[in-house]
């Protein structure tokens, strides 16, 4: 084939290939102007709108804690289309008016009072808005209380304070100590009631001083809480012109709660041994013994009753900076915070006729 020839069929080949590419195009062309009408173009589809809800309560208002001091935490729990606003409103009274509460995060779900104190007792809830509507929780009272120290404690269960730091029990009896938060490094002394003076013959002037009262000396924390306590009735005396008179026992005191068990025995009542001995004046019985403490990290004995002429002599001391024993008209010594002839504050036994042994005691400092 000519050089000329084979030019001319490929020129031929190509005007082919043209033809059919133009032919492909018109057929697709027909085709697609034959389709129905909702099948050349793609529709478009709105979306609904989304429905919009008003606020509800899922958990209603609640607090974590109401104590002096310590941090409070209002929170709440709420549902509905957002956003969602929260505003804490408060008053001093349930009926009102309430006003914006004064925490951080007031005007959200939740909010903190960092250190709660007397003024932010009331009456608080919140109020929960969005464009739906609005709701309200439920209402909180609030009540927080000044702290109470132990001289409140003392002066509620009818004690004495002796200065800022010390309250004192010393009349008998049984009570109940009630301690609303914790005494810490209290020292609890428990103090047991002094026995009475007694006689034999009172024409030979005899006196037979009482006993001091035991000591049990602990110091502990005292854990809020309810502690028993009892104080010991001091014993009776033989009045001037009796002959023949044992004088009381004095009664035990005790305190106890919280895992503290303290316990002070009286002092015994003059003439309970008997006579043994001869002396001016006539007949004499053994010395009165002292009461016993137990429970403490100190316990002590309380001082003996002496006997002597009931215008003088001198009893014996008690331990743990006790007061004089007794007998005659000097009386019976305490231990712990004791005196002659029933003086100190509690405990003594007696040294004068008709004048019973002091009570015993508690006596509390911090």
């Amino acid at each position: 084939m000519k050089k000329s020839d084979w030019k001319i069929v490929k020129l031929s080949l190509a005007l082919a290939s043209l033809l059919v590419f133009f032919q492909n195009c018109a057929d697709v062309k027909f085709k697609k102007k034959n389709l129905p009408v909702e099948q050349r173009t793609v529709q478009s589809v709105e979306s609904p709108e989304p429905e919009l809800y008003p606020p509800s309560i899922i958990l209603d208002a609640q607090v974590s804690q109401q104590v002096y001091g310590e941090p409070m935490l209002f929170s709440v729990i709420a549902d509905g289309s957002f956003p969602l606003s929260y505003q804490w409103y408060k008053s001093d009274n349930a009926d009102g008016p309430y006003s914006l509460a004064s925490g951080d995060g007031n005007d959200s779900p939740n909010m903190n009072i960092a250190s709660a104190d007397e003024n932010d007792s009331g009456f608080y809830y919140v109020e929960v808005t969005n464009a739906q509507g609005k709701i309200q929780s439920n209402v909180i009272s609030i009540s927080i209380a000044i702290p109470r120290d132990m001289s409140d404690y003392c002066k509620d269960s009818g004690g004495s304070l002796e200065g800022s730091n010390k309250c004192i029990f010393n009349k008998s009896g049984s009570f109940t100590l009630k301690v609303d938060y914790l005494v810490e490094s209290a020292k609890v002394t428990v103090v047991g009631a002094g026995g009475g003076l007694g006689t034999l013959d009172h024409s030979k002037w005899n006196a037979y001083g009482g006993a001091g009262g035991g000591a049990a000396i602990k110091t502990a924390t005292l854990e809020a809480g309810n502690y028993s306590v009892t104080i010991g009735k001091g014993g009776n005396s033989a009045s001037r012109w009796i002959n023949g008179y044992k004088g009381g026992n004095g009664g035990a005191s005790k305190f106890s709660g919280s895992g503290l068990n303290l316990n002070a025995s009286g002092g015994q009542g003059g003439y309970q041994n008997g006579v043994t001995r001869y002396g001016r004046g006539g007949k004499r019985g053994n010395p009165a013994n002292g009461g016993n403490g137990s429970g403490g990290d100190q316990n002590c004995k309380g001082g003996q009753g002496k006997n002597a002429n009931y215008t003088s002599g001198t009893g014996g001391a008690g331990q743990c900076s006790g007061g004089a024993g007794g007998s005659g008209s000097s009386g019976g010594g305490a231990s712990e915070y004791g005196g002659k002839g029933a003086s100190g504050i509690c405990g003594s036994g007696s040294g004068q006729h008709g004048r019973a042994g002091a009570d015993g005691c508690v006596v509390i400092t911090w």
